[in-house]
């Protein structure tokens, strides 16, 4: 898991002009379908409407079987593509 979240935080650095300081927080916002990057972030927000309706952890998320679960395991991606969302 390590390996692949360096190499998204090592993908973002290098679309700065000059590296970021080891000791700066740097925060990146993704916004995806791919559950592979869902694995890799410290953090998923689910919205629903505009609302948070769940926060946490990829695993976490997916043991509460709450609408992120839903989604990611019953095809909900799919299903929301296919209505043009």
């Amino acid at each position: 898991m390590a390996s692949r979240g360096g190499r998204v935080r090592s993908t973002s650095a290098g679309s700065e002009s000059a590296p970021p300081d080891p000791g700066d927080a740097v925060a990146v916002v993704v916004v995806t379908h791919s559950k592979e990057m869902m694995k890799v972030a410290d953090r998923i927000v689910v919205l629903d409407d505009g609302c948070v309706v769940e926060e946490g952890g990829y695993d976490e998320l997916v043991a509460r079987r709450g609408p992120f679960a839903r989604l990611v395991e019953e095809g909900g991606w799919s299903i929301l593509r296919r209505n043009g969302v």
